[in-house]
């Protein structure tokens, strides 16, 4: 997944990037959450137990989450991006000049996503970003309460 995460083309092209695994990471999560709920339960306690363990997660999550934000409110992001180019590798032949200038391009660039955050600036994204800031701390909030209660039975 983290290798898949870095590629610089995350909407298709010549690299899988995250488009083909992230649609299954909240399925796949959930599905885990709901067998192991018992037994994740002292770690989700131990995780969430201390204000400052919550609230390092929680900016985490959010960070995490963050240049998902930033492409809403800036979506030119990606055809900016492909403009800075100008190289077009060589097709197929003999030696490996074709894969090495794939390579440069997928691994070499800056991440598009740091691209992304500048979307951040606009008035739209600070109150997104808000937003999804107060959804994911309340969220956090909510569990650490049910966590702590049910210890406490």
């Amino acid at each position: 997944m983290a290798g898949l995460a870095l590629w610089w083309v995350p909407f298709g092209w010549a690299a899988w990037g995250p488009r083909l695994s992230l649609p299954w990471v909240l399925p796949v999560l959930l599905l885990a959450l709901a067998a192991y709920a018992r037994e994740l339960r002292p770690h989700a306690r131990r995780l969430l137990g201390s204000g400052t363990r919550l609230a390092v997660c929680g900016t985490a999550m959010v960070a995490v989450a963050a240049p998902h934000v930033g492409y809403l409110w800036r979506y030119e992001t990606v055809p900016e991006f492909f403009l800075h180019t100008t190289d077009v590798c060589p097709a197929f032949g003999p030696g490996d000049a074709h894969y090495e200038c794939l390579r440069e391009q997928m691994w070499g660039r800056r991440p598009i996503w740091l691209d992304a955050l500048e979307g951040l600036a606009t008035p739209g994204g600070v109150v997104t970003l808000a937003a999804v800031a107060a959804l994911v701390g309340g969220s956090l909030v909510l569990l650490r309460r049910e966590l702590l209660d049910s210890a406490a039975r």
